[in-house]
Formats: C-alpha cells, structure tokens, sequence
C-alpha cells in the first residue's frame, strides 16, 4: 500500500490530495470530469432552498481542538477518561460562551 505507485493511485482515484513528498514532488494527474461538475452545477440552483440545510458553529474549531487534545492525553496515559470528558465538557461551554452562541 505505501509503495509510490500504490499510493498516487489511491489519491488519484479518490480525488485525495497527496501528502507524501514524492508523490507532491513528482504531481499526481487527476482525472478530468468536467461534464458532471457541469451537471452538478447546473442542479444547484433548481435545488430548493428548504430541501437543504447550512449547518455550522463559531464554537466547533476550539471544541474540535480540546477534544483531539484531551484524548491526546488520555492515549498518551497522560490522564483517565473521566477527567478528559470534564475537560472537554468545560472547553465546549467556555468556547460556546465567547462565541456568544
């Protein structure tokens, strides 16, 4: 799997973006598929409104961020289980609290 021709063909048929020096270095050709973006763009605006939803929070990078920290520490034998859930408890209502949400 992590050999170089594995590797870019994985990202080009996923459409991921490589991360790996030498598939960055060398480029990754991606296919081109422009008649369906042209039909997905094409649907965007018969799309209703109310079919659809625009979900986010101004509080969701700080909760993001305490949650990969705390279990961090917990993988790491830094601390137990139940005081990473306090923790993050505590992180998600101070961050949902100065995004005055």
């Amino acid at each position: 799997m992590n050999r170089s021709e594995n590797q870019r063909e994985v990202d080009k048929t996923a459409y991921w973006l490589p991360t790996r020096k030498d598939l960055t270095d060398s480029g990754v050709e991606y296919a081109s598929r422009q008649s369906d973006m042209s039909s997905f763009l094409s649907q965007i605006n018969a799309t209703p409104s109310d079919t659809w939803t625009d979900a986010n929070s101004p509080a969701f990078t700080a909760s993001a961020t305490a949650l990969i920290s705390e279990t961090d520490k917990v993988v790491a034998g830094q601390q137990d289980v139940r005081t990473a859930v306090e923790n993050i408890s505590a992180a998600i209502g101070k961050a949902i609290k100065a995004a005055g949400s």
